[in-house]
């Protein structure tokens, strides 16, 4: 081993100590200071900095931290990322000034954030461009001293990635189009109640909030540190955020809250763990995108928003009998409630098979050209196992006309529990042909039973 002399240690000598060392010395060196740590030692010489800029630990550092293998900077979209830069260096700089200290919450919110945006991208254009670019953290404290409140960290993280979604309509006073409907968290539309769901922006969010404060019949949303997170245009349906547990609630009526957010959410990751079972949900293929309202004189595209009635899962149930196909989906709606009495809305879709698969199913049996709707028959029962029954003709004043292939008839209706959970079962008469010409019989086509609870996750 070579010994160092004082006349080694001269700092007028043009080579520094750490030029003296090999590579690997240097690097097990490396291997024991922070991230930062190593920046601020790039600084003491020209051939250090070269060494550290150019290490290996820094495509390490990216990949494990910020899941990222290549040179390019985060963006306001996980799905499309911004700039390349010129080292891993660099880029690993960047990820940290952007989400350095947010620790496991950045995995999980950026997964989700880029589940959210790959599902929209896909299949609802217009939400994913709504999605807005990243909140600073001056604007995050900003909004803390105007409500005189602390986020969470797991929030924070969510809006570093997106401040929420900015529509028109939140831009403009009174303004009506159709970005109404382009809410993140989807909408329903029963009878003449219609909601649509959207991420509010940091801004939105003291605005709402502090008007709800002002008034006593609404002042009990944002007390104990609540602010509002999600909301309607109409402010009808929205859900707060407590900041100081983390948990997402919903506003029922009567001034109560319904948790919404999953009961297994801890430290304060309630809005995360919403979120992620919302992605969750759309990932699966829960949802769909379909007008909410269906007017004549409406553009065709105006209504259509993500259709909170479930297609596939928990809360649906599909029947064929004789060829007429019955599916259901059911949904709590918590603003309509008074726990521990539930309110909830579900849609029927009815539709008769191609004459290929009528005949696949049975090949005994003449296949269905026409059948049309004429009664209907629910058997309702709550978790005290009290049954309620329920005849009539037709459905919300129709009788659909059902042939082989076409479009399924949808309708939507709504019911009330005093105990849950309950369920939903029924049948439904058909004529063959028409009412006015029939052809044959009747066919009493079967609703199989589906749930009525409250989900672990409440939009």
């Amino acid at each position: 081993m070579t010994s160092l002399g004082a006349s080694d240690m001269d700092l007028d000598s043009s080579a520094s100590l750490f030029e003296l060392l090999d590579g690997e010395s240097l690097s097990l060196i490396l291997g024991l200071l922070s991230p930062k740590e190593c920046c601020v030692l790039a600084c003491v010489c020209s051939a250090l900095r070269e060494f550290v800029s150019g290490h290996q630990m820094w495509p390490k550092l990216l990949l494990e931290r910020y899941g990222q293998e290549e040179v390019i900077a985060p963006s306001s979209c996980p799905t499309d990322p911004s700039e390349t830069l010129l080292s891993f260096k660099e880029a690993f700089i960047a990820w940290e000034i952007r989400f350095g200290g947010y620790d496991a919450f950045f995995a999980r919110g950026w997964s989700c954030w880029s589940t959210l945006e790959a599902w929209t991208r896909t299949h609802f254009e217009p939400v994913y461009q709504s999605l807005a670019g990243g909140a600073s953290e001056e604007q995050l404290d900003e909004a803390e001293q105007s409500l005189g409140v602390t986020f969470p960290r797991a929030m924070r993280m969510m809006y570093r990635v997106h401040d929420g979604q900015d529509l028109s309509f939140d831009r403009a006073a009174n303004q009506i189009d159709a970005s109404m409907f382009h809410g993140l968290f989807g909408g329903y539309c029963f009878y003449n109640h219609l909601v649509c769901v959207r991420l509010l922006p940091l801004k939105v969010i003291v605005d709402i909030t502090s008007l709800l404060r002002q008034h006593e019949s609404t002042r009990h949303l944002t007390s104990n540190a609540k602010v509002v997170i999600a909301a309607c245009k109409s402010l009808r349906k929205l859900f707060v955020l407590d900041t100081a547990n983390g948990n997402v609630y919903a506003a029922c009526m009567n001034r109560k809250l319904l948790q919404a957010s999953p009961s297994s959410c801890e430290n304060g990751d309630g809005l995360l763990g919403w979120m992620e079972a919302y992605a969750a949900n759309l990932a699966a293929g829960k949802y769909s995108v379909e007008r909410l309202i269906e007017e004549e004189d409406l553009e065709e595209d105006f209504s259509r928003a993500i259709a909170l009635y479930p297609r596939r899962g928990q809360g649906t149930s599909v029947a064929i009998t004789k060829g007429i196909k019955v599916e259901a989906g059911v949904l709590l709606i918590p603003e309509r409630s008074n726990p521990p009495e539930m309110f909830f809305s579900y849609s029927i879709r009815f539709s008769l098979l191609p004459v290929d698969e009528q005949r696949a199913a049975d090949e005994s049996a003449e296949p269905l050209t026409s059948t049309q709707l004429l009664a209907r028959h629910w058997v309702i029962t709550d978790g005290d196992n009290s049954t309620d029954e329920v005849r009539g003709e037709a459905v919300v004043g129709e009788y659909p006309l059902l042939t082989p292939g076409q479009e399924p008839f949808v309708y939507q209706s709504c019911t009330s529990m005093a105990a849950e959970p309950g369920r939903m079962e029924g049948d439904f008469t058909f004529v063959t042909g028409t009412i006015a010409e029939p052809t044959g019989g009747t066919i009493k086509a079967l609703c199989a039973p589906f749930a009525l609870a409250v989900p672990e996750a409440v939009f």
